[in-house]
């Protein structure tokens, strides 16, 4: 698990670091613009691909962890 837990934690970060600041920038322009702004939806649009990249690493670190303890010796 720790193997899993260092190849994934700079890029965790990174994506978390990425999704908070859309974040607050969609807010901002939600704010700003309305709902109905292109830009917000191409920010809501942005946010929505870095959520589900974030969710793939987990995914895929999970099933990784979960294959290591069905094999420990590989």
């Amino acid at each position: 698990m720790n193997s899993t837990i260092s190849k994934y934690s700079t890029k965790e970060t990174e994506l978390k670091n990425k999704i908070t600041f859309h974040k607050h920038e969609l807010i901002a322009v939600g704010k700003t613009l309305g709902l109905n702004h292109p830009l917000t939806i191409s920010q809501s649009q942005k946010l929505d691909k870095l959520i589900y990249q974030y969710q793939r690493m987990i995914m895929i670190s999970n099933e990784e962890d979960l294959q290591n303890k069905k094999n420990p010796f590989f």
